[in-house]
C-alpha cells in the first residue's frame, strides 16, 4: 500500500492583475510507500517547492489529488500532526532576541532535543539574532524534527549547510528513527536515495 498518491494533480498560479496564469504542475503522478527516501529534482521553475508544499498539506487542491495515508492532505488537517514540512525560511533579516535554548524550553530537559543539538552541533546558547544563515537552518530544521512525525518534507534543507550537517540531515532516518521520507529539491546529495523524480 502507497502512503502518498498523487493522481491527475495540475496546480496553476494566477495573477488577477494581469487576469493570466501560469502552469506549476501539470498532470503529475507519483506513489510512495512507507520508508522511502526520495528526492526530487528539476530546473528552477519546474514546480519542485509546489510539488512539496501540496504534499505537506499547504496549498488548496481538489481532495482526491493528493492522499496522504489514504487521506486528502489539504483537506482533512489531522495530517498535519504527522507531517512535518521543513521549507518556509526564515528570511536573512529574521531576527529573535533570545536563546536557541529558550526558543526550545518546553523541550529543553528532553533527551531527543539533546541528540539532536549534538548531531547538528548546535550551541544552544547562542542568540538567535546573532547566528549565521546557516545556523538559522539548522534551527529551523530542529523545530520540525524534534516533533515525532510519520513524514518529512524538506524544500532546499541542505542549502547553506555545512557537509557534515547536510549528511546528517540526508541519512537522519539511518541512526535517529526520526524520519519515514526525506523530500529534497537539491541535485548535490542524490547519491544513495530510494528514488529520484525529476520535475520538467
Amino acid at each position: 500500500m502507497n502512503d502518498i498518491t498523487i493522481h491527475n494533480l495540475n496546480y496553476n498560479y494566477y495573477n488577477r492583475i494581469k487576469n493570466t496564469s501560469t502552469k506549476a504542475l501539470d498532470n503529475v503522478n507519483l506513489s510512495f510507500g512507507r520508508g522511502m527516501r526520495i528526492v526530487v529534482c528539476g530546473k528552477n521553475g519546474a514546480g519542485k517547492s509546489t510539488l512539496l508544499s501540496i504534499l505537506a498539506g499547504k496549498k488548496l487542491i481538489k481532495e482526491e489529488q493528493v492522499l496522504v495515508f489514504n487521506r486528502p492532505v489539504f483537506h482533512d488537517t489531522a495530517l498535519t500532526n504527522r507531517i512535518g514540512f521543513v521549507g518556509e525560511w526564515w528570511s536573512d533579516e529574521y531576527a529573535m532576541n533570545i536563546t536557541i535554548k529558550d526558543f526550545f524550553s518546553q523541550y529543553s530537559s528532553s533527551k531527543r532535543y539533546k541528540i539532536l543539538l549534538k548531531l547538528f552541533d548546535i550551541d544552544e546558547n547562542k542568540l538567535i539574532s546573532s547566528i549565521s544563515k546557516g545556523e538559522k537552518k539548522k534551527v529551523q530544521i530542529l523545530v520540525n524534527l524534534i516533533k515525532r512525525k510519520d513524514i518529512y518534507i524538506f524544500d532546499e534543507a541542505t542549502e547553506s549547510l555545512d557537509l557534515i550537517s547536510r549528511k546528517l540531515l540526508l541519512d537522519v532516518k539511518n541512526y535517529t528513527s526520526l524520519a519515514e521520507y526525506i523530500f529534497d529539491n537539491m541535485m548535490k546529495e542524490i547519491k544513495e536515495r530510494d528514488n529520484i523524480d525529476n520535475v520538467d
